[in-house]
């Protein structure tokens, strides 16, 4: 059975029209990356030390959805109070390089993440929170 991608299971979650529909299909295919994403994206402790918008990258020519799950664990070099002394550029650098390794559907996700809004309408930060209480009663990893 091949991977699904975890920008795949957020768009097709976003496209069921039923809330709580969207709210089981989120919690039936939730994972630990998963759940890893959407608390950077929606964790308002969390900020990211990198410029808003999208940074000049090539897109993939590579359809492989299982390299964002591996990237995953990188996310936190990414994260303002992380790698301090990492200068700017490099940490900006290793981001560009990481748009460019993932799927571009990914790359598109984790833009998203890094601006505190996913690329997919119906998953909101409210939504988010409701569907997923636990991952923001925790505290910040």
């Amino acid at each position: 059975m091949a991977v699904k991608s975890l920008s795949g299971i957020l768009k097709q979650t976003s496209e069921i029209d039923d809330r709580k529909e969207r709210i089981e299909f989120l919690r039936k295919n939730m994972n630990k990356q998963l759940a890893e994403i959407i608390k950077l994206t929606y964790n308002g402790k969390i900020e990211w030390d990198l410029p808003e918008g999208s940074p000049p990258f090539k897109p993939s020519e590579y359809d492989e959805p299982a390299n964002l799950y591996r990237e995953v664990k990188r996310f936190n070099i990414f994260v303002k109070g992380n790698y301090e002394t990492m200068h700017k550029i490099k940490r900006e650098d290793m981001f560009i390089k990481m748009l460019e390794y993932v799927d571009k559907e990914d790359a598109k996700l984790i833009v998203g993440m890094k601006d505190k809004k996913l690329p997919y309408p119906r998953l909101t930060e409210k939504f988010m929170k409701e569907a997923l209480p636990e991952l923001f009663d925790e505290k910040v990893s």
